[in-house]
Order: C-alpha cells, then sequence, then structure tokens
C-alpha cells in the first residue's frame, strides 16, 4: 500500500508543488512545516482547508497578500525565552516585527470589513493576535531594526553616552590646540592612530619636549608616535566609560528578555496564528491568487504584484511604460525600477 501511495505522490508530482509552496510562504517555521506535510484523505477537513484557501484567494485577487515584516526563526527566539535566556537586540528586535505584522494584519481586516469583503477565517484569526502597547513602545524606544541599544533605553545609557560625545570633542580640541602650539616639532600635522590611541608624530628630538605616551616608532627612528598627556587622560575617561556603557546596554538587554519572558505564552500563541496565516495565503498564492486594481495596485500590494505575475508580462509592462514615458518621469520607481 505505501510503494502504491509513493507511486501515486510521483505521479502527481506532490513533493514539486510542496517545494513550491515551502518557496512561497515567508515564516522558516512555515517552510519547515510544508516540507512535512503529507495528503489527508479525510474529506471533512478537505472541504474546511479548501474553503479557507479559497477565501484567502478572494482577499489577494481583491486586496494583497496577508502582510509579513517578521521572517525570522522566531520560535528559537520563544524557546530562549521559555528557558529563562537573554536575548540579543536583534532577537528583542523580532517582536517588534511580530507585532508590526499583527498590526498590518489588523489594518487589512479592516480594509475587508470598509469593502465589505467575505473572509470569516481570516478575519477570525486576526481577531485573536494581541498587542501588548506597553512592551512595544518599551521595545521601539529601546531597540533600533539593526539591533542596537538606542540612547532612550534608560536614563542612565544616555547620560553614558552624552559624557562620550563630550570626551570626543575635548580630544579633538586638546590635538588641535597641541598641533598648533608645538607645529615645529610635529613630522606632520595630521592625528595618527596608534593601538587605537590618537597620537601626534613628533620629530625625534622632541621626544621628551611633548609631554606624553610614546607609542610607535617609525622605521627610519626619526619619528616618534605620542600619545599627549591631555588626551591619554581622556582616553583613559573614554575606556571606562565604555565599559559602563557595555554594562549598562547588557542590564537594558536582560530587562527587555525579561519583560518579553512574562508574555512569552501570548507570543506563542500570536506566532502560532501567524503561522496558520501564512500557511493559508500561501496555498492560496500556490493557487494562483493575483493582485488587483481598479486604479493601480497602491503601495501596499505593490511587492506582491511583482511576486503575482511572469517576467513575461512585467517585461510587457515596462515595455508600455517605456512606450509613453521614455525620461521615466510619472512614479519612478514605484512599482519595479
Amino acid at each position: 500500500m505505501q510503494d502504491f501511495q509513493k507511486q501515486c505522490y510521483e505521479k502527481l508530482e506532490l513533493n514539486i508543488i510542496i517545494k513550491k509552496l515551502a518557496d512561497i510562504a515567508i515564516l522558516p517555521a512555515v517552510k519547515k512545516q510544508i516540507l512535512e506535510l503529507k495528503p489527508i484523505n479525510d474529506l471533512n477537513i478537505l472541504n474546511v482547508e479548501l474553503t479557507n484557501v479559497e477565501e484567502c484567494t478572494g482577499i489577494v485577487r481583491r486586496l494583497e497578500r496577508a502582510p509579513f515584516y517578521l521572517a525570522s526563526e522566531y520560535d528559537n527566539t520563544l524557546k530562549l525565552l521559555k528557558k529563562g535566556g537573554s536575548l540579543s537586540g536583534l532577537e528583542i528586535y523580532d517582536t517588534v516585527k511580530l507585532y508590526q505584522t499583527i498590526s498590518a494584519n489588523c489594518n487589512l481586516v479592516n480594509d475587508l470589513n470598509k469593502f465589505q469583503i467575505e473572509a470569516n477565517y481570516y478575519r477570525e484569526l486576526v481577531n485573536e493576535l494581541y498587542i501588548n502597547q506597553y512592551i512595544n513602545k518599551e521595545l521601539i524606544k529601546s531597540i533600533d531594526e539593526n539591533g542596537n541599544v538606542l540612547d532612550d533605553a534608560s536614563v542612565e545609557l544616555k547620560s553614558i553616552r552624552k559624557k562620550l560625545v563630550n570626551i570626543e570633542a575635548n580630544v579633538k580640541q586638546k590635538l588641535q590646540e597641541i598641533i598648533s602650539k608645538e607645529g615645529s616639532k610635529l613630522s606632520q600635522t595630521s592625528v595618527v592612530l596608534r593601538d587605537d590611541r590618537f597620537c601626534l608624530a613628533v620629530k625625534s628630538e622632541y621626544k621628551n619636549v611633548v609631554k606624553g605616551v610614546i607609542h610607535d616608532t617609525s622605521a627610519s627612528m626619526q619619528t616618534c608616535f605620542i600619545e599627549p598627556l591631555a588626551v591619554s587622560q581622556l582616553m583613559n575617561d573614554k575606556v571606562r566609560l565604555l565599559e559602563q556603557e557595555k554594562e549598562e546596554i547588557n542590564r537594558i538587554l536582560k530587562r527587555l528578555s525579561e519583560l518579553l519572558q512574562g508574555e512569552v505564552e501570548v507570543l506563542i500563541n500570536n506566532f502560532d496564528i501567524l503561522k496558520k496565516i501564512d500557511l493559508m495565503f500561501a496555498k492560496a498564492r500556490e493557487l494562483h491568487g493575483e493582485v488587483s486594481g481598479e486604479h493601480g495596485v497602491g503601495y501596499a500590494k505593490s511587492p506582491y504584484f511583482v511576486e503575482s505575475k511572469n517576467e513575461t508580462y512585467i517585461n510587457l509592462l515596462k515595455g508600455i511604460k517605456s512606450a509613453f514615458d521614455p525620461k521615466n518621469i510619472l512614479n519612478p520607481g514605484k512599482l519595479y525600477n
């Protein structure tokens, strides 16, 4: 029986279909889920699935694909939170993307209501999603999209970074003052970096006149690279502040991780729902649901428009636009470059 099923799957090119479906999905967890899909022989379940996919196909054709800003392996982040682990800045920002995705899907549901488009299954799923506004504001205030901790993450961090900026300014000022005063004793008037310290190229005969720390000597022994004493003291202060900054960043990441740990069950539920939405819309896209619009596809749908049309169709549109707008004056870059 298993051999017969295998032959049937091969005849139906089921593996090819599953691979294409996985490529269309956005979330890595859903891609993995699709690759492990097995055929269903329960007619009731099949009818429900087909109804839901048909509904999502209609949404794509009338408006757009369900929007997703989250495309990382967020399930790994949730596992780490469940274990009480601390997250990196990028891992924390993934929850911001999760909330952005929820918000965008809520907006899509509002549009469905506005245009009176039937979408009971999708609407029910979206209505179960939840954004913790307090956590969302804390994350946005604290972490940027590259995972960097922002100044506003804490009063202490902002104070440390302000002091660092002042030190940088004072270092530059001191160096310029010394260059102006001791210019005749220097081999060059530009600042030289040695061992991550700001040095001046001092002629060897004046190495005892310009007070500071010698970090290097030229191959000819004619020049000593000296970090002026006043600058050295400032740089030591900078090193101390950088260590404080590192400690404060770690404290902030730990605090935000603990905040998410308390919300982890809700986040897991949100992610499970988004996986269902991604799977349904991937199936809808595989059924060739396409983006349409009465007077154009609009900004929100433009990424999905190019995805839903083949290369020949896109090239035809480009040719038409080039013929009527050879200088690319009208809406340049709005749909494609």
